[in-house]
């Protein structure tokens, strides 16, 4: 018996299945982010209702996949139109010095937070671990005020390029130590900690958006 597949009605299905408006794939990822996130927090990952749910996160996710791929293109080159039209869009992205600012301005207000945040976590459980992740990103933050200090200042003889250099080196120094203390406690301790989630997920944001 031979099979006729009919190419146009699998089409057609497909892009039934698939091809949804934009708002009903946004109310579907906020529903499936909002499942799981009570899956995971209330340790219900093995429970039959979860796999339901795995299956329509997973067709949220396949129709979002495809609703990038057809209508991705064209809102990105809207979107770039409508940088370059901007006086200060079109200056961040055609002037590299000025881009190099904002990028640190940003930069050094995320490693700020995120300093202060470790330091917290690390008065809160005690722990010299997180206390010198801290010190880290602090000095991290410390570098970025100082190479914007240098810009703001407009200084653009050698000598001051030499001292920023010199500075920036020290400070480089400074990490290495830093970073040397982080791995003597984790072979000190011999041991996994295991933190809130809310940390981990904070950890995890910041690691995404740096």
């Amino acid at each position: 018996m031979k099979f006729d597949f009919d190419k146009e009605k699998f089409k057609r299905v497909c892009k039934k299945v698939f091809v949804l408006p934009i708002w009903i794939i946004i109310v579907s990822a906020l529903i499936s982010t909002a499942m799981l996130l009570g899956i995971f927090l209330n340790g219900l990952q093995d429970h039959p209702v979860a796999y339901a749910v795995y299956v329509i996160s997973a067709y949220t996710l396949s129709v979002a996949v495809v609703a990038c791929v057809i209508h991705g293109p064209g809102a990105y080159n809207n979107l770039k139109k409508k940088v370059y039209d901007n006086p200060v869009g079109n200056r961040y992205m055609t002037d590299v010095s000025f881009k190099v600012t904002i990028s640190l301005y940003v930069s050094l207000a995320i490693n700020t937070i995120y300093s202060v945040f470790k330091f917290a976590v690390g008065l809160y459980y005690s722990s010299g671990w997180w206390g010198a992740i801290a010190i880290y990103y602090m000095v991290l933050s410390l570098m970025r005020f100082f190479l914007l200090r240098y810009i703001r200042k407009g200084n653009r003889n050698l000598v001051e390029e030499f001292k920023c250099y010199r500075l920036c080196g020290a400070m480089m120094i400074l990490l290495n130590l830093t970073l040397s203390g982080i791995v003597f406690q984790m072979i000190w301790q011999g041991k996994a900690n295991i933190y809130h989630e809310i940390i981990i997920i904070a950890s995890a944001t910041y690691t995404f958006i740096r």
